[in-house]
């Protein structure tokens, strides 16, 4: 190659990088816009009760238990639930990692799990058809400019279309303020570490995927998009089968209408349908060799017979949440959300009969569906199974804000025939339109930017804010030098915080070894010396364990109960 021809390729390189560059900018600042939303839903997560749900909580602490057993050298032999929590667990040690304390980790995992949302929603987004592409006369500078320019006018009304979304689910997050982990607030929980926030993320993710089997493209670009749904689908269903239910059945059953009512070819349709059931079937197939620490199957969790008793339950949440404004004002955007999806699905149902040039019925028609779909399914499913958790509602919040991601579609829908030039007249009115809809977007943004970073300081300091409880066992334990006990929604978070988690070990009520989402390297505990009892604890009468009643030690809301003179003896394990 001559030095003409290095010349000429460097500068179609500059020239086409000038292109991208607008597009890029664009896209990381509005992942700067959503880092800072998400900064001031995890601040006010920390001003609020909610941060209990956050820090402490018995289930939430989870990843902070890993890590501290993994800094103590013991052995890795976690007894876990149905749910493996890997995506949880990775982002939180890869934090941890990088010199961020216990609660600071906790902190950071809630923006990164935000963050994700946003990046997935933008990945679904990318996958729904839009305007083709403007033809551009032959040209050097101008042709490079015009490229960028009509580049960036077809990006920003997408990147727009995200945020919305991902504002519409922060703002239904920031109504949510209770400590209660069942409360009916449900949007927010994708700021804790195990109550399935990387499922909800998995779901936006794989309804993106399906959107490309549905678009086609070559033979190479179908496996490979095939190829993905079924990785995607494989892991999440590896980590935590619900995804199964929150994701593939919603998402087929969809499909299944479409296809019947001919509004997805058929092609596309199996190959959705192969990308998930390969998926599922590997998921499932890789968690046999790891049995030995899976402890609870998924049929544990069912209760046949106590849908009545369910329903009641999920009722008085519902009627609790609508008790406060703000749980009034939640249940009122998700049930418009809902309504609204129905309407744009029920209007593709009717029009049905074939594709439009760009597909675009069939991938619009899928988002308003799921956004149906998964949360009566969710709702339903957990009714008949006689289910006592609000966490498996999630796809009530997560799943209809997709159609407001999809909205450029929408116009996509109604102009995909139309090709125009840039330059050409749009019309007086439109223009005026996107220069009213462009000042908008920047004066939420500035906004948004000023909001997010009043919240930093915020998030700093609810971190730097110990929890005076914990704090004080972790103190008296590190002082006394034995080892104690207390029950599963008592013990951890001391435990959680303590500079050496041996000390502290799970039990019963009987006062046996409790494995449950623990470290089972902790047991045979042997002989312990006091126990850690609260409001919580379902230990009977902890005072009168022993010939002559002990010492007691106020810790807050703890107490420590010191049988250090008569130490007690522990039975056996269990999960």
């Amino acid at each position: 190659m001559g030095p003409t021809s290095r010349a000429r390729g460097a500068d179609a390189r500059a020239r086409a990088f000038a292109r991208r560059l607008p597009v890029i900018l664009a896209e990381a600042a509005g992942l700067l816009v959503a880092l800072a939303i998400a900064a001031v839903v995890v601040a006010n997560v920390a001003d609020s009760p909610r941060a209990f749900l956050l820090y402490y909580d018995g289930d939430s602490v989870l990843p902070a238990l890993v890590r501290g057993s993994l800094a103590a050298g013991q052995p890795q032999d976690w007894a876990m639930s149905t749910v493996l929590f890997l995506p949880e667990l990775t982002v939180y040690l890869a934090l941890s990692a990088v010199g961020l304390g216990v609660k600071a980790a906790f902190a950071a995992g809630a923006v990164v799990n935000l963050a994700a949302l946003y990046a997935a929603l933008r990945y679904m987004e990318s996958g729904t058809p839009h305007l083709p592409r403007a033809r551009f006369a032959a040209g050097a500078g101008g042709h490079t400019l015009a490229a960028a320019t009509h580049g960036l006018a077809r990006r920003l009304p997408r990147i727009a279309a995200t945020l919305a979304a991902f504002a519409v689910f922060a703002g239904l997050a920031l109504t949510e303020t209770s400590a209660d982990r069942n409360a009916l607030e449900l949007a927010s929980l994708l700021t804790t570490s195990t109550y399935y926030s990387a499922t909800v993320i998995a779901l936006v993710v794989i309804v993106g995927l399906v959107l490309r089997t549905l678009r086609g493209g070559g033979r190479r670009h179908r496996s490979a998009v095939t190829g993905a749904l079924a990785a995607v689908t494989g892991f999440a269903t590896l980590s935590n089968p619900i995804v199964i239910a929150w994701a593939v059945v919603p998402v087929v059953v969809v499909l299944g209408i479409l296809g019947a009512a001919r509004i997805v070819r058929w092609e596309s349709l199996g190959r959705a349908l192969a990308g998930l059931a390969s998926g599922v079937a590997s998921g499932l197939l890789l968690r046999i060799p790891l049995a030995h620490y899976i402890t609870e199957s998924a049929s544990d969790a069912v209760r046949w017979g106590h849908a009545g008793e369910s329903a009641a339950y999920y009722g008085a949440l519902l009627a609790a949440r609508f008790a406060t404004p703000a749980g009034a004002v939640e249940a009122a955007i998700v049930a418009g959300l809902v309504a609204t999806c129905a309407v744009v699905f029920v209007i593709a149902l009717r029009r049905g009969g074939g594709m439009t040039a760009a597909g675009t019925r069939s991938e619009l028609a899928l988002v308003a569906g799921l956004g149906v779909i998964a949360p009566l399914g969710s709702i339903v499913g957990a009714i008949l199974l006689g289910t006592l958790a609000a966490r498996y509602l999630q796809p009530v919040v997560a799943a209809p804000v997709l159609l407001i991601a999809a909205l450029p579609a929408l116009g996509s829908a109604r102009r995909h025939s139309t090709r125009r030039r840039v330059g050409r007249a749009g019309g007086a009115g439109a223009r005026a339109l996107r220069v009213a809809v462009a000042a908008l977007a920047s004066v939420a943004a500035v906004a948004a930017l000023g909001a997010g970073s009043g919240a930093v300081p915020r998030i700093v300091a609810s971190v730097r804010d110990a929890d005076s409880s914990v704090r004080c066992v972790d103190d008296w334990v590190n002082q006394a030098g034995v080892r104690g006990a207390g029950t599963y929604w008592t013990v951890r978070a001391p435990k959680a915080y303590a500079s050496d988690p041996r000390m502290l070990v799970q039990i019963d009520a009987d006062l046996n070894g409790y494995a449950w989402l623990v470290d089972r390297a902790d047991y045979p505990a042997g002989a312990i010396s006091f126990l850690v009892i609260d409001a919580q604890s379902t230990i009977p009468h902890p005072l009168d364990l022993a010939p002559i009643r002990p010492p007691t030690i106020s810790c807050g809301r703890y107490t420590i109960v010191d049988y250090r003179a008569h130490p007690l003896h522990l039975g056996p394990t269990h999960s």
